[in-house]
């Protein structure tokens, strides 16, 4: 990792901040580089949990605040994005699993966990994390059942994320 941080920096990047980004890692970065006096300290990062709601509020106030600090961040884009993606992902996922590719299938719900995660969609992610989990350890699993239900509850989070999208591009039409 610091040869990649050492190569991007040397190419000129005026910062690197390496996957998994965390929040207040990225917000530290942004307040140096931008200049911004916007960065909490000491704020929680997000964890995926099983019994969380289907989307965490404060990482959609964290993608609010980016938006801030970052004119040319659109929160609207950033969920266009992952409701375009990320059912490809999970078909993606079934092609592999119909193949026996494992190593196809844990790399698309791995996707589909980081996806989830960045527009917070907890309960997306959390099933992603534990059906990943099994992939990775051979575990036994129902893997039919459980694409199943991460498609059943990326259908509940896009049709939120969908809603909100539209209020965002609504909101930037009417500000510019």
């Amino acid at each position: 990792m610091k040869a990649d941080r050492d190569r991007c920096l040397a190419a000129g990047m005026i910062d690197f901040i390496p996957k998994p980004v965390r929040r207040q890692q990225l917000r530290t970065v942004l307040s140096r580089v931008v200049g911004a006096a916007a960065a909490v300290e000491g704020a929680p990062v997000p964890q995926a949990d099983p019994s969380a709601t289907i989307l965490d509020e404060q990482v959609l106030e964290g993608l609010r605040e980016l938006a801030e600090l970052d004119e040319e961040f659109s929160i609207a884009s950033c969920i266009r994005l992952f409701l375009d993606e990320t059912p490809a992902c999970l078909a993606r996922a079934r092609e592999a699993m119909a193949s026996g590719d494992t190593e196809s299938l844990h790399r698309e719900v791995h996707t589909i966990k980081g996806a989830g995660r960045e527009v917070g969609a907890t309960d997306l992610a959390s099933r992603s994390e534990a059906l990943e989990k099994a992939i990775k350890n051979e575990e036994p699993v129902d893997l039919p059942s459980g694409l199943d239900e991460l498609q059943q509850s990326l259908v509940q989070v896009s049709q939120i994320l969908g809603e909100m999208a539209e209020r965002e591009e609504e909101t930037d039409r009417a500000a510019g």
